[in-house]
């Protein structure tokens, strides 16, 4: 591998999250980007009957929540307490009243903790999630005295590397890779070991952006010690650190 070549950037959340970013990408840096869109999992909306009598406020910690609950419910009149800036654009978007906590979960719980949910502090509120979710708000709310209960509405189902993601991986160029959650990166993970070949390993030129120390965690070994992980959990600052790694 020459140690001069441009770097591959690596996406794999599910395919619309996937190119959304890479637009975002392309903007930041630039249209020479050689961006890879290979998704390991891809959302499917789940088919649940929610009841909303006694509900104060939505909860949401990712846009996918969001769209899964506007695909199968009309309402729109509770206010839509989001994770972070995107997930709260998307719900603007659709129609909520939305509130962002520009952060992770714990930031949620403060968020909504200092904005009592209508119609009185006692309204509950409802967290809507994928099968899988990193964090656990309905606990963090609940410490602060707050009625929460939480629904999967979403599945993250994985998906089996194509051909084409193991030529990436096999190929002469450094690999940069963000990560967004650690199921994604316990997927990615698998992803790489089954796709690498040789004795050094695909894995040994592959440089991972975290966007959580818990994602971090739920890498590989051999990935984790090439990690980088954001100060801030939050889709600007993985923008701003793919920046700064492209060159060679």
């Amino acid at each position: 591998m020459a140690d001069n070549a441009a770097p591959v950037f690596l996406l794999t959340r599910p395919r619309a999250q996937s190119e959304r970013f890479a637009t975002q990408m392309r903007s930041v840096l630039g249209a020479q980007a050689d961006i890879r869109i290979h998704p390991l999992q891809e959302i499917v909306t789940l088919a649940v009957t929610l009841d909303l009598a006694g509900v104060g406020a939505l909860a949401f910690t990712s846009e996918n929540g969001v769209r899964a609950f506007a695909e199968q419910n009309p309402a729109r009149d509770l206010p839509a307490f989001c994770v972070g800036d995107r997930t709260a654009a998307v719900a603007d978007e659709l129609g909520f009243a939305a509130h962002s906590a520009s952060g992770g979960v714990g930031d949620l719980a403060d968020l909504i903790s200092s904005r009592p949910p209508r119609p009185s502090p006692e309204g509950r509120i409802l967290h809507l999630h994928g099968q899988h979710k990193a964090g656990d708000l309905v606990s963090a709310l609940r410490r602060k005295g707050l009625d929460a209960e939480s629904c999967a509405i979403y599945e993250q189902r994985i998906l089996a590397p194509q051909p084409d993601l193991a030529a990436v991986l096999n190929g002469n160029r450094p690999i940069i890779a963000p990560v967004f959650s650690p199921r994604s990166a316990a997927i990615f993970s698998q992803a790489v070991a089954e796709g690498s070949v040789g004795s050094e390993g695909a894995g040994a030129r592959v440089f991972t952006i975290a966007i959580s120390q818990a994602t971090r965690d739920a890498l590989s070994p051999e990935l984790a010690a090439a990690c980088e992980v954001l100060a801030r959990p939050s889709g600007e600052d993985m923008l701003l650190s793919l920046a700064k790694h492209n060159s060679p």
